[in-house]
């Protein structure tokens, strides 16, 4: 709650610009990416993070040219993966694109978020976001490790 709150008081305190990066959520399902696109956008006040669903009737391959001809504005491309055949993405994409692309292989509400704040208000640098994603990822780690510990009593 306490690192939701800093996030939202952060981007209540400075106007978006342009950014110099391009943030997807990809993930498996009908909606999921959409659904966590929607909410970060909706709490920042923004349509910055794009989502690319990839229900199950559809392969890698064709997400990769619904991928493509977004034709991203930004040379620097974040996308947030959930499991499986994309995190094969970075590499083919990089293969097909002139881009600067980065795939962080995990898709959290929180991480997206703050990522998205960084990149929108604060104009964070991709080095930093990322960097700043590994730290964010790893409380998260640690808390859920912790939680889950307490019941199973070590």
């Amino acid at each position: 709650v306490h690192t939701l709150a800093c996030i939202l008081k952060t981007f209540k305190s400075n106007s978006s610009e342009i950014c110099s990066i391009s943030m997807f959520v990809v993930a498996h399902g009908n909606s999921l990416a959409t659904n966590i696109a929607d909410v970060v956008n909706e709490l920042l006040s923004i349509d910055y993070v794009i989502a690319q669903d990839m229900p199950l009737t559809k392969n890698v391959n064709q997400i990769i040219e619904e991928l493509i001809e977004k034709e991203p504005l930004q040379n620097d491309i974040v996308l947030f993966v959930d499991m499986g055949s994309l995190m094969s993405l970075e590499e083919t994409l990089l293969q097909r694109c002139n881009y600067n692309i980065v795939v962080i292989p995990t898709v959290h509400t929180l991480l997206v978020l703050d990522a998205a704040r960084k990149a929108m208000f604060m104009q964070y640098p991709l080095s930093n976001i990322l960097h700043d994603v590994m730290r964010m990822n790893q409380k998260v780690d640690q808390t859920l490790e912790h939680h889950i510990r307490s019941h199973i009593g070590q």
